[in-house]
């Protein structure tokens, strides 16, 4: 959790003071597709998306951030190094990002829509990312096992972190495609997203303290 949001924070800044920084991260196509999306008026809250957009958004949501953990769970077995370049691009990218938005000026608009769905994507992600870690460290340090067996000692305790990781992700999905997109005041989005963070964080701290 420090490396993904201290690497953000720096991104983050980086691209606040040098704004053409962003670019460093990603195209000029991307980069205006982003700020189409989240221009106060443009397409990523609506009153008027149809029920069934939603249900095919969930499935897309669903898609890609399984896809993003299963890069970084499985990227732990290539010794570790897979899981954290994976980890820290996805860092980098979301600082560059979101300090782009802030220099555009529509930061109410993108923050209000990830802050609730973002409580358990990002934190998801990281968690998978660190069961890949306990695998390749494994094969690194198998210690007075054989790399086999070690190995197969860390996927057991691995396996508790990417079920938990996949059902947040499960979660996260369904906040984004049915909660996020909603035209809603951002003051409640915030409340709602604060919410989130504070429990994520509080079953972080209880699983750390208690292992429950």
């Amino acid at each position: 959790m420090l490396a993904f949001w201290g690497l953000a924070v720096i991104a983050f800044i980086w691209v606040t003071l040098y704004p053409d920084a962003v670019y460093t991260f990603l195209g000029q196509s991307t980069v205006l597709e982003i700020e189409k999306m989240y221009n106060p008026t443009g397409t990523v809250q609506t009153e008027t998306r149809a029920p069934d957009k939603d249900i095919l958004m969930f499935g897309v949501y669903i898609y890609n951030n399984i896809g993003i953990a299963f890069q970084m769970f499985a990227g732990g077995v290539l010794l570790c190094f897979g899981a954290v370049f994976f980890l820290l691009f996805n860092s980098f990218y979301f600082g560059a990002i979101g300090a782009h938005i802030v220099n555009v000026g529509f930061e109410k608009t993108f923050f209000s829509f990830v802050i609730t769905h973002g409580s358990f994507e990002l934190t998801a992600i990281i968690i998978a990312s660190a069961a890949g870690c306990q695998i390749g460290y494994a094969l690194l340090n198998p210690s007075q096992f054989t790399r086999s067996y070690a190995m197969k000692k860390a996927a057991q305790t691995a396996l508790p972190l990417i079920v938990g990781a996949f059902v947040m992700l499960v979660l996260a999905a369904f906040i984004e495609a049915f909660w996020s997109p909603r035209a809603i005041a951002h003051e409640i989005k915030f409340v709602v997203g604060t919410v989130c963070w504070t429990y994520v964080i509080y079953r972080l701290y209880r699983g750390m303290r208690y292992g429950t």
